[in-house]
This record gives C-alpha cells, structure tokens and sequence, in this order.
C-alpha cells in the first residue's frame, strides 16, 4: 500500500535490497554507547542492526519487498509502524569486500560467483582471517555465514550490492598463570616418562 501510495519503482530500483527502518526507543546512555561504537568502527550502516538518524535511533528490519509486491496475501507483506522508513535503493553492479582480505575493494557482480570468488579477486584471504566465519550482508540487511557440512566449506551466494565481510582471529594471549600452569604439566609429564623409562 505504501508503495502504491509513492507512486511506485522507478526504473532503476532494487526492490530485492530494500530495507524497513523502525525506530526504536533508547535511553540516552544506550545511544551515546552507539554513537561511540558508531563512531570508532566507522560502520556503514549496511553492517549493523541500529543506526541513529538524529535523536532518533532505528533498528533494521529485513524483508522480503519482491514477494510482498508478487502476493499482497504472503507474511513478507507485514504491517507498518508509525515512523517506519522503507529505503529501496538504486540497483547496483558491484560487490563489496571488506574485513580480513589482502585488498578490500569493490567488485563488479559476476553471475554464478560465491563468497570465496570474491575473496579471491580481492588477493585472498590475510593470515588474520577467520575463515570459517566468513559471511554475505545482502542489500537488504539479511546475514548468510559460510555453513560446514563435515571438512567441506560452503560458501554464501552473492547477489548485487551485497558485502562479502572476513572477521579476523581474536587475539590469544597467554596470561602468566596459564605459562605456570603449561610448564608444570610438561615438567609432570617428563618426571613420569623418566620414571617409566
């Protein structure tokens, strides 16, 4: 209804990357913890679940607009609070791939292309990267992560405007404790191989 109300797509329009923005309330503690958040990644609104506009703070809602528009009766065709905000974008013909990678950059769409292709074109992954956590951020704000069926990675597919996001590898370091306690377990183990032997 809102759509027709508009007066439609224009011609360039995603309709499969649209989003619904619904506006949330926080205190004003919770959203200066956001904007510090915000602020110190630099996170494009794309990757995140909460973005300010203003006083105001919205959380994203992701939907499925081409099959409301195909069939009015389905559930992706939900009900709409007072101040919600539905952003169709432009259609896009590239692919962005950011995180743990030797290049992050964006990439023309190729059809038939996964999560890995596009790490590839990108130079690979970097020796911080986490793998099998590799995940798409679709233009509509849905997640797919890497799935793992026994030691074989399958990897996302990837549509136009998607992101295709590499984590990296928490750091490990090894406290003072944990040093004792590893050394002392490997001087156990030599006392009671030298009484073996």
């Amino acid at each position: 209804d809102m759509v027709a109300r508009s007066g439609g797509f224009g011609p360039q329009a995603d309709i499969n990357g649209a989003r619904l923005f619904r506006p949330v309330k926080m205190t004003e503690k919770e959203r200066q913890v956001r904007l510090r958040r915000n602020a110190a990644s630099a996170i494009d609104t794309r990757d995140t679940l909460y973005y300010l506009k203003g006083e105001q703070a919205y959380e994203l809602v992701s939907i499925d607009l081409a099959k409301a528009m195909a069939d009015p009766s389905c559930d992706a065709n939900i009900y709409l609070s007072d101040g919600d905000e539905l952003q169709v974008p432009e259609m896009s013909q590239t692919v962005r791939v950011s995180g743990c990678v030797q290049n992050s950059t964006s990439l023309v769409w190729q059809n038939g292309w996964n999560a890995k292709d596009y790490v590839k074109a990108s130079g690979g992954f970097s020796c911080k990267a986490k793998k099998r956590k590799t995940y798409v951020v679709y233009a509509n704000g849905e997640r797919k992560q890497v799935r793992h069926i026994l030691f074989i990675r399958r990897y996302p597919k990837v549509t136009p405007g998607s992101e295709v996001v590499v984590p990296e590898k928490p750091e490990r370091s090894l406290s003072t404790p944990s040093i004792i306690s590893m050394s002392s377990s490997i001087v156990s183990m030599i006392a009671v191989i030298a009484a073996l032997l």
